[in-house]
C-alpha cells in the first residue's frame, strides 16, 4: 500500500473529499430526493429561493460586504420606484455569492411603510436560506433611522423582528400595549382535506382587524367579519389558483396607537405573492380566449386614439404613464373578470382585491392610502374614485375606471393608474389608514341608516 500522503495541502485535500462525499451520502438518502418529480421541484424551489425575483448578482470579485442606502420614503404606496429600485439592489446583493453582510442604512429614511419593509424582510429571508444551501452565510446588519416610527416598526414587525434579533423581544409593556399585529405568514396550497392556509390567514387577519378595532371601542359585527374572511382568501386563493412555479403568499399586519387620547392610530395591512404578474397571468394559454378578445379590443381601441402616448417627464426622460400592460391589469380587477370566463372553473370566481380595498374604504373615511402594484403597473386607491355600478350588455357590474366618466374606454386619472419604470415580480395589495372612534360612529352611523 503506498504510504499516506502528508502536509497541510494534502490534510486540506482530504477533508474538502470527506465533505463532498458526506454531502452526496446525505443527498442520496434524502427521501425527498428520492420521492418522485414533483417534490425534486419542490425541493429545487427551496434551494434556490430567491430565483423568485430574477436578477444580475452584483460584479462584486473579492467583496464581502456592501451597504444599501435605504431612501427617505421607502413606500411602495408613494414612492414605488424608489422602493424597487432599492428592493432589486438588496435582491442583487442577497444573490452574489461571496457576500457575507448586507448592511440595511436606515439613517436617512423618514418614511417607512409596511409594504416595502416586509418585502424587503423576505427577500433578506431568503437570501439567508439560500446562502445557508451554499454552505456560507449572509447577515443584515444596519442603521437605525433618526425618526422613532421607523425604528419602532424595524423593531417590532420589521427586519429585526423577522431576524428575531433579541431586541425585538425586550420592548416596555407602556409600548406594547399601544401596538397590535398579525405576525408574517407565508402560505402555499395543501391538501384538499384540510382547511386551506388562505382561510386560516384571512381569519387571523380578520382578527387582528377586529383587535385594533376594539382599541377604539369598536369591534367587527359578525357578517362584516365574515365578509372580510371571504374576501382576503378570495385574493389569497386567486394567488394559488393563478400563479405558475413556487405559488406562495405572504400576510401581515401592523398597528401603532397614537399617544395622544382620542388621535386614534394607523393601521397597515399587506398581502403579497412573488412570480406572475397580473398581467404575466392573462396572456397564459389557458386563459379565456372571451376575456383576451375583450381586452384586445378595448387596447385596439386606446391605441387609436392615442391614450396609450401621455408622457411625462422625469429627470430628464420621458416616461409613459399609460400602456397596454397596466390597461390589461386594471381591466382584470373589475367585477365578474376571470382567466377562466366562460369555463367551468370560472363559475362564481371573481378579483377579491379591488372588492377587499372597498370594504375598508367603505369602514375608514379618514383618507385611505392603499395600493396595488403587480408588474410595471402602480393602482392608487385614495378615495378619489369608487365602484359603481354600469351597464354592460345585458349585466350590470360594478366598475372602477379611475376617471370621471368611470369608463374603461377613456384614460385612468395619471394620479391614481399609471405604469411605472421598475417590475415588481409578483402582486402586492397594500392597504394603510387611519382608525379612530370619531370617524369610525359617523362611517357606522351611516351604514346602520342604510340597513
Amino acid at each position: 500500500m503506498p504510504a499516506r500522503r502528508s502536509g497541510p495541502v494534502h490534510r486540506k485535500r482530504r477533508r474538502d473529499q470527506a465533505k463532498r462525499v458526506e454531502a452526496l451520502r446525505h443527498r442520496n438518502s434524502n427521501p425527498v430526493r428520492r420521492a418522485g418529480s414533483g417534490w425534486v421541484a419542490q425541493r429545487t424551489i427551496g434551494v434556490r429561493p430567491l430565483d423568485v425575483w430574477p436578477a444580475v448578482p452584483l460584479r462584486a470579485f473579492g467583496l464581502r460586504t456592501t451597504s444599501i442606502k435605504i431612501p427617505e420614503t421607502f413606500s411602495l404606496i408613494t414612492h414605488p420606484n424608489e422602493a424597487i429600485a432599492t428592493l432589486e439592489t438588496i435582491r442583487r446583493a442577497a444573490g452574489t455569492p461571496g457576500i457575507k453582510s448586507i448592511e440595511l442604512d436606515y439613517s436617512g429614511c423618514t418614511n417607512l411603510d409596511l409594504c416595502a419593509s416586509v418585502v424587503q424582510d423576505v427577500i433578506a429571508l431568503r437570501g439567508k436560506r439560500q446562502a445557508a444551501f451554499r454552505g456560507s452565510q449572509v447577515n443584515f446588519p444596519g442603521k437605525f433611522s433618526k425618526i422613532d416610527d421607523v425604528n419602532l416598526l424595524l423593531v417590532t414587525n420589521g427586519i429585526l423582528k423577522q431576524l428575531n434579533h433579541p431586541i425585538s423581544k425586550a420592548l416596555p409593556p407602556d409600548l406594547t400595549s399601544r401596538l397590535r399585529f398579525s405576525n408574517l405568514k407565508i402560505g402555499r396550497p395543501g391538501p384538499l382535506y384540510l382547511s386551506s392556509e388562505a382561510e386560516i390567514a384571512a381569519t387571523e387577519l380578520a382578527d387582528f382587524f377586529d383587535g385594533v378595532l376594539r382599541t377604539e371601542h369598536y369591534q367587527l359585527r359578525p357578517e362584516w367579519k365574515a365578509n372580510l374572511i371571504q374576501l382576503t382568501a378570495e385574493v389569497l386563493d386567486n394567488v394559488e389558483q393563478h400563479a405558475q412555479g413556487e405559488r406562495s403568499w405572504h400576510t401581515i399586519g401592523y398597528y401603532k396607537q397614537d399617544t395622544k387620547p382620542d388621535c386614534g392610530g394607523e393601521c397597515h395591512i399587506v398581502l403579497f405573492n412573488f412570480g406572475e404578474t397580473i398581467y404575466e397571468s392573462l396572456n397564459r394559454p389557458d386563459t379565456s380566449g372571451e376575456l383576451k378578445r375583450q381586452i384586445r379590443e378595448l387596447a385596439s381601441e386606446h391605441k387609436n386614439r392615442a391614450l396609450f402616448t401621455r408622457l411625462a417627464e422625469n429627470v430628464g426622460i420621458l416616461t409613459p404613464l399609460w400602456e397596454e400592460e397596466s390597461l390589461w391589469t386594471l381591466y382584470a380587477l373589475q367585477e365578474g373578470v376571470s382567466r377562466f370566463m366562460n369555463k367551468p372553473e370560472g363559475i362564481d370566481r371573481g378579483n377579491g382585491s379591488i372588492k377587499m380595498l372597498e370594504f375598508f374604504a367603505e369602514l375608514v373615511s379618514s383618507e385611505p392610502q392603499m395600493a396595488l402594484v403587480s408588474g410595471k403597473t402602480h393602482i392608487l386607491f385614495d378615495g378619489r374614485y369608487r365602484l359603481s355600478e354600469v351597464q354592460i350588455g345585458t349585466e350590470r357590474r360594478k366598475i372602477i375606471a379611475f376617471n370621471e366618466a368611470n369608463d374603461l374606454h377613456e384614460r385612468p386619472d395619471p394620479r391614481c393608474v399609471q405604469t411605472i419604470r421598475r417590475h415588481f415580480p409578483g402582486t402586492l395589495v397594500s392597504l394603510k389608514f387611519k382608525i379612530k372612534s370619531s370617524d369610525l360612529a359617523k362611517v357606522i352611523g351611516k351604514l346602520d341608516a342604510q340597513d
